[in-house]
């Protein structure tokens, strides 16, 4: 008897009920909110690793993301990339020691292309490429009294992205995304957020 109650139940609720047939589908509006390591700063600074006391600070990659399904398989959004990181190392000559640094910020805001290939209910891989505008400063200094700090901003102003990713729902608006490639960081993980 309880199961006639629970099917009729069940029949009652059924056109309140939203059901996907894929985890990503057109209209869907996705946020990301995420972190990547290592960054594409520190790696370059590694150059200098056999210098003493050579270290490397700072934040991020920090990582924006917005997407739109313009179709079952295509999603177009924007991103904005953060990253800092602060170099810094001994340099001795003679019997003077003196500590060098660089500080180095990176933004960038790109349009996207994701193309998604999977139909899973929860699992949804994809590729995304991305070109926008990038914004970077460089500061070097030194404790050395005849160094000059040497300022530079807008190296090439263009940003550019290219990763490998994936995104696993937890609920139908809640889930998990990483993502592997050249994108401010080589690495990233976060939390991915869908309304449609």
């Amino acid at each position: 008897m309880k199961i006639k109650y629970l099917m009729v139940l069940n029949l009652l609720l059924l056109p309140f009920v939203s059901v996907k047939s894929q985890s990503y589908e057109k209209g869907d509006h996705n946020f990301s909110f995420g972190y990547g390591a290592p960054t594409l700063n520190s790696l370059a600074f590694s150059i200098y690793k056999n210098f003493d006391n050579y270290k490397v600070t700072g934040f991020g990659a920090y990582h924006a993301k917005y997407g739109f399904a313009a179709s079952d398989n295509i999603e177009i959004g924007i991103n904005a990339n953060l990253s800092n990181n602060v170099m810094s190392y001994n340099q001795s000559i003679w019997d003077v020691t003196d500590v060098n640094s660089l500080n180095y910020t990176s933004l960038d805001i790109n349009a996207r292309v994701n193309l998604h290939f999977g139909n899973s209910t929860k699992f949804d891989p994809y590729v995304g490429i991305g070109l926008g505008y990038n914004s970077t400063s460089a500061t070097w200094s030194s404790t050395d009294t005849n160094f000059i700090e040497t300022k530079v901003s807008g190296f090439i102003p263009i940003g550019a992205e290219f990763t490998l990713g994936a995104r696993y729902y937890f609920s139908q608006h809640v889930g998990i995304y990483g993502e592997v490639g050249f994108a401010q960081s080589l690495a990233q993980a976060g939390i991915v957020f869908q309304l449609y």
